[in-house]
């Protein structure tokens, strides 16, 4: 099996198409989960920020919509990736 293609989930756009996006990082932050992710297709650089939530045996990921959360979360993710990336270079 493929590890990357465990970290890919696939969602829904606002026509219902399916987006298979790639899980980046999850972090715990104020009692609540975020997790960031981007698209698969590596030709889109761009980045999301989720509100990660399981109802049962679902997932729930609703877009994290407020700017100042979304620039506090954003650098969260930054510093704990770059903390990661030290720690394998070790």
């Amino acid at each position: 099996m493929d590890d990357e293609r465990d970290n890919i989930i696939v969602m829904e756009d606002d026509d219902g198409n399916p987006i298979e996006m790639m899980v980046l990082e999850m972090l715990d932050y104020d009692d609540r989960t975020y997790v960031l992710m981007q698209p698969a297709d590596e030709a889109e650089e761009d980045a999301y920020i989720f509100e990660y939530e399981e109802d049962k045996d679902d997932a729930i990921l609703t877009p994290v919509e407020d700017e100042q959360l979304l620039d506090e979360l954003f650098e969260l993710f930054m510093e704990k990736m770059d903390s990661d990336f030290d720690e394998e270079e070790e």
